[in-house]
């Protein structure tokens, strides 16, 4: 019989054993394996992605530090995910047709997990117009994600490195609305953009790159992603859909 969920403090969350964190956060666990096992429309039993979900689980409660605010579900739910995520990639579980969405899946997860620890650190919106722009914020990144995944991102990227092809694209409007929108921003914000998106590299891999903490390449993608939403507005771009 499975044990359910209580409220827990940080500091008593700590103090489980990995015993007890699985007991106490499985169904946290099975709802978030259900959601990717639907999503992704894996041929698979729910039950093979259970194993990948409990281990992000644990490496998330041996990492979790309360600090910020940041709650315990929120640090692990996209540890959880992410390790999902992996473990299906890395099993070949994952079908053709569904690969650019578990991407994006993984993309937009890290730019969520960052908006929330940095929201956490803010604390709560401090006015109506503060909790709009926070929200913004979140769906302008996540629809500039969405519409790079849609695309052929080996033939953004291949371009994206040699600005002198881009007559090549000149019947793919999209993506060379997104090529112009990428060349617009500042070098270090267009390096940011391509290595995160387009090499997979990590944000703290980045940073280290940069000598720089992992919330300054942060909050520099953040507003690559801004800059580049409003001008593919106005190119006439909408929506990632």
């Amino acid at each position: 019989m499975k044990e359910e969920n209580t409220k827990l403090s940080s500091d008593e969350i700590l103090a489980l054993s990995p015993d007890e964190v699985v007991r106490k956060f499985e169904n946290f666990v099975y709802s978030i394996v259900n959601k990717v096992h639907r999503s992704l429309a894996l041929r698979i039993n729910v039950e093979d992605l259970e194993s990948y979900g409990m281990l992000g689980l644990l490496e998330a409660h041996s990492r979790f530090k309360p600090e910020n605010n940041r709650t315990f579900t929120t640090y692990a739910y996209y540890r959880v995910r992410g390790a999902i995520l992996d473990g299906c990639r890395k099993e070949g579980w994952i079908p053709r047709e569904r690969k650019k969405k578990a991407q994006q899946m993984k993309d937009v997860d890290q730019v969520l997990e960052t908006e929330a620890e940095e929201r956490a650190g803010a604390g709560p919106a401090k006015s109506f117009s503060d909790a709009v722009s926070r929200v913004a914020d979140v769906v302008s990144s996540s629809a500039v994600i969405v519409l790079m995944d849609q695309q052929d991102l080996q033939s953004v990227y291949d371009e994206a490195k040699k600005p002198e092809q881009h007559q090549r694209l000149e019947k793919e409007q999209t993506r060379r609305f997104l090529l112009q929108a990428l060349d617009m921003l500042d070098d270090d914000e267009r390096d940011i953009v391509i290595r995160f998106h387009f090499e997979n590299e990590k944000m703290d891999t980045i940073g280290e790159a940069y000598g720089c903490s992992k919330s300054w390449i942060s909050r520099v993608h953040k507003r690559a992603l801004k800059k580049m939403y409003f001008q593919l507005q106005r190119f006439g771009i909408q929506s990632a859909s």
